[in-house]
């Protein structure tokens, strides 16, 4: 039987490699999740503003993109 403070050294050295490897294991999850949310829509090559936001400008219940002066009607993604 091994002496109790080599038990407490391998039982540290697991404890630290889990530690380290769980940070890798969640961003794998994340992002199998992310592509499966999001799709990326390039909408204008043009710089227009730095914030947006998004809302049914014109009611017809899908959501429209607002950047600067301009809206850009959904689904087409239309200029206004």
């Amino acid at each position: 039987m091994l002496p109790p403070v080599i038990n407490n050294i391998r039982t540290f050295s697991f404890l630290v490699l889990i530690y380290a490897a769980l940070p890798s294991i969640a961003q794998q999850s994340e992002r199998t999740a992310d592509n499966n949310r999001f799709i990326k829509h390039i909408i204008t090559n043009d710089f227009i503003s730095e914030g947006v936001t998004v809302g049914d400008v014109n009611r017809d219940g899908k959501p429209d993109i607002i950047a600067g002066a301009y809206w850009f009607e959904a689904p087409n993604w239309t200029k206004h």
